[in-house]
C-alpha cells in the first residue's frame, strides 16, 4: 500500500511540471481529493498512535490524584457512599483505558485504531470533572441545637432576669398615686391667718 501511494505521488510531481502547468483547476481538485482520501487516514492513525503514551499518562496522573485525595486527611469527612463513588468512576474509566491499551496492541500502525483521541479526552475530562465536584464536598456543619431548646432557653433566661431585677413599684399603684392627684395643702382658718 505504502508503495503504491509513494508511487502515485511520484506520477503527480512528475505531471505538475508537465502537463499540469496548463491544467484545470477542476482536475487539480480531482488529484488533491485522491490524495486526501489515502493521506488523511494515514496522518490520523500516525497522530493517534503518536499521542497515544501522553493521554495514557494523562490518565495514569488523574489516577496518582484521585489516589492521594481519597487518603488525604481533609476529607475524611466523605461518606462510603461517595468514596465508593469515586472508585467505581475510576474503575470504569480504567477499563475504558486497558480496552484502549489492548486494541493498541493488537494493531499494526497501518491499522485503524478502535478509538478516537477525543474519546480518551473526554474520558479523562469526565472523570476528573465527576471525582472533583464529590472531593469539593465540604464537611457537615456542627449540629445547631433545635430551635424549640433556642426558644425554651430564651424564656428562661427572660425570666431569671425578672427574678434579678430591683424591686420596683407594682404598675397599679402608680396608676393610683396618678388617680388621686396631688394632695392640696389643708386650709389654715382665718383667725390664725390674723
Amino acid at each position: 500500500m505504502k508503495e503504491k501511494f509513494v508511487g502515485e505521488i511520484n506520477q503527480v510531481v512528475e505531471w505538475l511540471y508537465d502537463a499540469g502547468e496548463s491544467a484545470t483547476v477542476e482536475e487539480y481538485r480531482t488529484r488533491l481529493a485522491a490524495f486526501k482520501e489515502v493521506g488523511e487516514p494515514v496522518k490520523a492513525r500516525a497522530f493517534y498512535y503518536g499521542e497515544l503514551p501522553s493521554i495514557e499518562g494523562q490518565f495514569g496522573k488523574a489516577t496518582e490524584h484521585i489516589q492521594a485525595k481519597l487518603a488525604a486527611p481533609e476529607l475524611t469527612h466523605l461518606t462510603d457512599e461517595q468514596r465508593d463513588t469515586v472508585l467505581k468512576k475510576h474503575e470504569a474509566a480504567q477499563d475504558f483505558f486497558m480496552k484502549v491499551a489492548a486494541d493498541r496492541a493488537a494493531k499494526k500502525d497501518f491499522e485503524d485504531p478502535a478509538f478516537k483521541l477525543a474519546d480518551l479526552e473526554a474520558q479523562i475530562s469526565t472523570l476528573k470533572t465527576e471525582t472533583n465536584a464529590i472531593f469539593a464536598t465540604p464537611p457537615p456543619k456542627a449540629e445547631s441545637p433545635p430551635k424549640e431548646k433556642e426558644d425554651a432557653k430564651m424564656n428562661g433566661d427572660a425570666e431569671k432576669e425578672k427574678e434579678n431585677a430591683p424591686d420596683a413599684a407594682p404598675a397599679n399603684e402608680d396608676a393610683e398615686m396618678k388617680a388621686e392627684g396631688p394632695e392640696e395643702p389643708e386650709q389654715q382658718p382665718a383667725a390664725e391667718a390674723k
